[in-house]
């Protein structure tokens, strides 16, 4: 009986402490483990970049889809709408160079180039933009330095943002520009401050109530001002 007794009492102390005796020895160890470093096989081929590299990344099998039949555009689906406003300032532009009297002529090497009645025996650059539908639309290229009729049309490079556009050499009043249409309408705020100070100027002449600051017209202390007032001279 006490070998019974003694046996139990041990099983109760051992649970009591939060069975060390098993658990102690599953982290043994852990901090001897070595992860192994898998080094990189070293790179013996060419310079990426090099002739020699493109030669061996390029595709041997090129690809020729000339022997297809040419889908047209309105059965090719396509999930995004399509901005046509270049298209429609391309179009108002070419209508502005037939109105000017721009014609196209083919050269007996089949090249196109334009002419123009003003500017006799000179031949101009034609310039090429493909629309949405397939169609193209051909403009005149002229530099402006030799355009002073302003007929003509000539690409602007935009510095700010790096695109290109092409645009008319005719002359622009400066009013009809945004600076020029800012410009207005600062000079006409101007003109109204002024006609209101002139309708205060004159109700001053006479009503003493009325003050209208000049240059030289006394301002207050931003420090004292609160127990000094302001005096403009005019006390009895």
């Amino acid at each position: 009986m006490s070998n019974r007794t003694n046996n139990s009492n041990n099983k109760t102390s051992r649970s009591s402490r939060g069975g060390r005796g098993r658990g102690r020895g599953r982290g043994r160890g852990r901090n001897n483990y070595k992860k192994e470093v898998k080094v990189a096989p070293k790179y013996d081929g060419p310079t990426v970049g090099t002739e020699e590299y493109s030669k061996l990344h390029t595709v041997g099998m090129i690809h020729s889809f000339d022997h297809m039949d040419k889908v047209d555009r309105n059965f090719i689906p396509h999930a995004f709408s399509q901005d046509i406003s270049t298209d429609r300032y391309y179009q108002h532009l070419q209508q502005k160079m037939m109105d000017f009297g721009w014609r196209m002529n083919v050269g007996d090497n089949g090249n196109t180039y334009f002419t123009h009645p003003t500017y006799q025996g000179e031949k101009y650059t034609v310039y090429t933009h493909n629309l949405v539908s397939g169609s193209a639309i051909c403009l005149p290229m002229v530099d402006r330095d030799g355009d002073p009729k302003g007929l003509g049309c000539t690409i602007v490079y935009n510095i700010k943002t790096g695109s290109t556009k092409v645009e008319t050499n005719e002359w622009l009043s400066y009013w009809s520009t945004r600076k020029g249409r800012r410009q207005a309408e600062y000079l006409n705020y101007l003109g109204a401050r002024k006609k209101k100070r002139d309708e205060y100027v004159e109700m001053a002449k006479t009503d003493k109530s009325v003050i209208v600051w000049e240059k030289d017209t006394p301002r207050c202390n931003p420090e004292t001002w609160r127990d000094d007032p302001l005096s403009f001279g005019n006390e009895v």
